[in-house]
C-alpha cells in the first residue's frame, strides 16, 4: 500500500526544479504572474518555464521588498523564491487581481519561502484568505523550505483579492503569486484546494507545468508501492470534449503491480469529518495488447465498489471521476482486476481536491462602493485594503460592520477622526445607508454641513466638532426643529429650544425656588428640582467646601460638552459664580433604577477618546416619564476616587492596578444586569454569600437557573433567553477583565434575548408579526 501525500497547504514545494527542455512558447493571456518583491517596474521571462512574470507594485500598495538571506542554499530554488514583499505593518494586506476575463474559473497559487530575511531565524505563521473567507494557514517548517498552496475558484466578480492577515506570529509576507485561467467545463463549480496532482509515469526528478500544461498546472511524481512503470512514445489522444486537458506526456506513463496478481493501492485522509473530496483518475491503455489478452479492473472506495468494471482504451484517455463529493476522513483507493482480466490494473495520473466552503458573504454591494470612494476623496492614508468588513477580525481601522449569519455584512461606524481630511463632507457618506455612527472630528474639513446627513435613518452619533465648518448651528437647529415637529426624540442632537448656556447665580435660585425640593445628595453635590422655560430640570449644586468638589464640577462640565446621546441624561446649563458652582440636567421624573445601556455603548465606542464611566450602579441609571433609561454621573473616571463609587459595583482589578478601563464598566453592567434578573441588593448580609454574584455563581453551578430569576415572573419567560441573559451577566462581571465581552457585544447579546422573548410572547398570543428589535437605536423606522 502506497500513500498519496495530500499536500493541501504544502504539497508542491517540491515541484518547482524542472526540467529546461520542457521550454516550449505558449499563449499565456489569462495568467496573471507577480514575483513579489523585485524591483518596481521590472520584469522578465523565467528561462525555465517560458513564464512573464512583473512585480507587485501595481497589486499592493504596502509592504517592503526583501531577499532571502545568502546563507540558504538556492540550490535547484525558482528565481521567484530568492526575494519576498513583507508587510510588517498593517493587519490585513491584500493584492487586487482582476484577470481579462471575469467570472471564469481561476486556479490560484500563492508560494512562500522565508529564507531568513530579516536575519532574526523566527518562522512566521500568518493565515492566507480568498476575499473574505479563510484559504489557508501558512506554517513553514524552517527558513529552508518552501510551502506552496492552490485553490480552483469560480470568480464571481471582475477581480479576486487575496490577503494575507497577521495572527500575531510573526510578519506575513509572501514571494509568488500565480492565477491561471481554466476551462469552465474542467473540474466541479465549488471552490476546491488542490491536494494532489499527480503523474504515475513520472521520474522521481520529474515535475510537469508550462508550457507543457497549457494550465500551468504542476504535476509530480507519485508511484504506488509495488509498483512498475511502463511508457509509451506514442501520443495519447484525449476524448473530444477534453475538458480535463491532461498533457500528453503524462499519459504516456503509467503505474502497474509488479505481481499481476496485486492491486493498486493508495490512500489519503483529513482529521475533519466535515472533509469533502473530488477524485479524478486518468487511465490509458499504453500497451497494444493480443486479442487473447485483456485489461479489466474496478474501483473500490473503503471496500466499497465505487467505478466499474473499466477497459483502458489503448493510446487514448478515460477520466473517471467523482459525480458527488467524497465525505469522511479515511480513505482507501483500491483499484482491482477483474475475474475476466488477463493483465493486472494500471493508473496514469490522479487529481485530488478537497472542497473549500466559502461561506462567508462580501460586504454590501453599495456599501464597498461608498466607503471606497470616501478613501479616494480624501485619500486615506490607512491600511485600508480588500474587502472593508471581512474577515471580521481583520477590517478595516476605523469602521464597524454588522454580521447577519452569512447575509452581506453592512457598515455601521465609521470613524475618520484626526486624519488629516480636507475639503467638504464628501456626498458618498450618503450612500452608507445603515450607518449609525460617524466621527470627521479633528480634521481640516471646510464648507458647510451638507443637508443628506439628516436624510441617514440609523445615523445616531455624529461628530464634526475641530473642523472649519460653516453654518452648524443653523444646520442643527434646523434638525431640532424637524425633529419636534415630527414628535420624536433624535439622539444626535440636544433637547429642543433649550440651549445650553451660563446660569448666573440668582438664575439657579430662580429655577429652583430658592433650592425649595431636594432631589438627591451625593459626596459632592447636592441635587434640587427647578424648571427652565416650563421643563423641569435637575440642578446640581457642588458643595464649595469638598475641595475636590470644584475638580468634579471642572471635568463633568468637559465631558458634557462633548457627548450627546438619548441614553445620556441631557445636559442644559452651568453656573459657574466664584465658589458657586452648578450643573443643569433634564429631570428624570421616574426616578431611578434602583427605586441604560446605550448611553455606555456611546461612551465607549461612540466618543474619542473613549470614556470610561467609574461610577455604574442602579442610583446612577434614571428613568424619564416614559421609562426610558439614562445615564448620569458619567464624568467620575477623570476624578475618580474609591469613596467617590460603591465597592460592590467596582471592578476588583482596580484594586490591584489603580486604574479603570471600558471593562470596568462592562462589569459594574453585569451587577446591574444580575441584580434587575434577580431583583435582589447586590449585597444581603443574609445570604451565606454576601456579593450577588457569589450568591448566582453558586445556583448556575447547580444548574438552578429559576432559583436566580424574579420569583415575581411567576415562569413567565423564555427559558433560553433568561440563561442567555445571565451567562452574559456573568461574563460582564469576570474577576479577569480579558474574559468580559466588550460593551457592543453586549448590547448584541441583549438584542437577542429580547428578541426571543418577543417572538414567545407573540407565538403565545396566537400572532405573526415582524419583530425588529435594536437595543442600539431609539427610532424605529416607519412607514412613509
Amino acid at each position: 500500500m502506497e500513500v498519496l501525500e495530500l499536500f493541501l497547504f504544502a504539497v508542491l514545494a517540491t515541484a518547482f526544479c524542472l526540467s529546461p527542455s520542457l521550454v516550449h512558447a505558449q499563449d499565456q493571456s489569462g495568467f496573471i504572474s507577480i514575483d513579489c518583491g523585485i524591483k518596481e517596474g521590472s520584469s522578465y521571462t523565467d528561462k525555465i518555464t517560458g513564464l512573464h512574470y512583473v512585480s507587485d507594485e501595481n497589486y499592493t500598495d504596502a509592504g517592503v521588498n526583501k531577499n532571502i538571506s545568502s546563507k540558504i542554499n538556492t540550490t535547484g530554488i525558482d528565481n521567484q523564491y530568492l526575494n519576498l514583499r513583507s508587510f510588517p505593518d498593517g493587519n490585513k494586506i491584500c493584492y487586487t487581481l482582476k484577470p481579462v476575463r471575469s467570472k471564469n474559473k481561476y486556479l490560484i497559487r500563492a508560494g512562500f519561502l522565508y529564507g531568513n530575511y530579516d536575519e532574526l531565524d523566527d518562522v512566521p505563521k500568518f493565515d492566507l484568505y480568498l476575499g473574505v473567507n479563510w484559504w489557508a494557514t501558512v506554517t513553514l517548517t524552517d527558513s529552508s523550505t518552501l510551502f506552496s498552496t492552490e485553490i480552483i475558484h469560480l470568480l464571481s466578480s471582475d477581480y479576486i483579492d487575496i490577503c494575507l492577515v497577521n495572527t500575531g506570529f510573526g510578519t506575513p509576507f509572501i514571494s509568488v503569486l500565480e492565477l491561471r485561467l481554466l476551462d469552465d467545463k474542467t473540474h466541479s463549480n465549488v471552490s476546491q484546494l488542490v491536494g494532489s496532482r499527480v503523474g504515475c509515469g513520472l521520474a522521481n526528478s520529474d515535475s510537469i507545468r508550462f508550457s507543457v500544461d497549457v494550465y500551468d498546472r504542476i504535476w509530480s511524481p507519485f508511484l504506488p508501492l509495488h509498483c512498475e512503470v511502463k511508457h509509451t512514445s506514442y501520443a495519447i489522444k484525449s476524448p473530444d470534449d477534453n475538458k480535463y486537458g491532461v498533457p500528453n506526456v503524462i499519459m504516456q506513463g503509467a503505474a502497474v503491480p509488479i505481481n499481476q496478481s496485486d492491486s493498486i493501492v493508495f490512500y489519503f485522509s483529513r482529521d475533519d469529518p466535515t472533509s469533502q473530496f473530488f477524485l479524478y483518475m486518468h487511465f490509458a491503455e499504453i500497451e497494444n495488447l493480443p486479442e487473447n489478452q485483456t485489461r479489466e479492473f474496478n474501483i473500490y472506495v473503503n471496500n466499497t465498489l465505487w467505478r466499474g468494471p473499466i477497459v483502458p482504451t489503448y493510446l487514448q484517455r478515460t477520466t473517471v471521476s467523482s459525480i458527488s463529493a467524497l465525505e469522511g476522513t479515511q480513505f482507501e483507493v483500491s483499484i482491482n482486476k477483474t475475474v475476466n482480466s488477463t493483465l493486472p490494473p494500471l493508473l496514469n495520473a490522479i487529481e485530488l481536491y478537497q472542497v473549500q466552503e466559502l461561506l462567508q458573504a462580501e460586504t454590501y454591494e453599495d456599501d464597498v462602493h461608498a466607503v471606497m470612494n470616501i478613501k479616494s476623496y480624501y485619500k486615506v492614508k490607512r491600511y485600508w485594503q480588500g474587502d472593508p468588513c471581512g474577515p471580521k477580525t481583520a477590517r478595516w481601522q476605523g469602521l464597524n460592520c454588522s454580521y447577519n449569519d452569512y447575509d452581506p455584512p453592512r457598515i455601521t461606524s465609521l470613524d475618520l477622526s484626526s486624519s488629516g481630511l480636507t475639503g467638504e463632507i464628501s456626498p458618498d457618506i450618503l450612500n452608507l445607508k445603515m450607518i449609525q455612527y460617524l466621527d470627521l472630528s479633528n480634521n481640516s474639513l471646510r464648507g458647510s454641513i451638507p443637508n443628506f446627513l439628516s436624510r441617514l435613518p440609523y445615523l445616531r452619533v455624529l461628530n464634526l466638532s475641530e473642523n472649519e465648518l460653516s453654518v452648524a448651528v443653523f444646520w442643527f437647529f434646523k434638525r431640532r426643529k424637524q425633529v419636534a415637529n415630527a414628535g420624536e426624540v433624535n439622539e444626535h442632537t440636544r433637547t429642543p429650544k433649550l440651549n445650553e448656556r451660563h446660569f448666573s447665580y440668582s438664575e439657579v435660585l430662580t429655577i429652583t425656588a430658592n433650592f425649595g425640593r431636594i432631589l438627591g445628595e451625593g459626596q459632592f453635590a447636592r441635587v434640587y428640582h427647578g424648571y427652565v422655560d416650563r421643563t423641569q430640570v435637575a440642578v446640581k449644586i457642588f458643595s464649595s467646601s469638598v475641595a475636590q468638589a470644584y475638580k468634579q464640577f471642572s471635568d463633568d462640565a468637559k465631558l458634557l460638552t462633548r457627548v450627546r446621546h438619548r441614553n445620556l441624561v441631557t445636559y442644559f446649563g452651568y453656573c459657574d459664580e466664584d465658589s458657586k458652582k452648578a450643573l443643569i440636567f433634564e429631570h428624570m421624573i421616574n426616578g431611578n433604577l434602583e427605586h441604560f445601556l446605550l448611553g455606555l455603548e456611546y461612551l465607549h465606542d461612540g466618543c474619542r477618546p473613549p470614556i470610561i464611566h467609574g461610577n455604574l450602579k442602579p442610583t446612577n441609571i434614571l428613568l424619564n416619564e416614559n421609562f426610558q433609561a439614562k445615564l448620569a454621573d458619567f464624568g467620575l473616571s477623570k476624578i475618580f476616587t474609591i469613596e467617590g463609587s460603591t465597592k460592590e459595583y467596582l471592578d476588583p482589578e482596580y484594586y490591584v492596578t489603580n486604574k479603570l478601563t471600558e471593562r470596568s464598566d462592562v462589569y459594574s453592567f453585569g451587577v446591574v444586569l444580575l441584580a434587575i434578573i434577580a431583583s435582589r441588593p447586590v449585597i444581603d448580609g443574609d445570604r451565606e454569600q454576601a456579593h450577588i454574584i457569589q450568591w448566582a455563581s453558586t445556583l448556575l453551578g447547580r444548574g438552578e437557573i429559576k432559583g436566580i430569576v424574579d420569583s415575581r415572573l411567576q415562569g413567565d419567560y423564555l427559558l433560553d433567553s433568561v440563561w442567555k441573559a445571565v451567562e452574559l451577566a456573568m461574563a460582564c462581571a469576570s474577576r479577569a477583565s480579558i474574559k468580559r465581552p466588550v460593551i457592543t457585544q453586549v448590547v448584541m447579546a441583549l438584542n437577542h434575548c429580547l428578541a426571543m422573548e418577543i417572538s414567545r410572547i407573540n407565538r403565545s398570543e396566537g400572532t405573526i408579526e415582524m419583530v425588529s428589535v435594536n437595543l442600539g437605536t431609539g427610532v424605529v423606522p416607519q412607514a412613509r
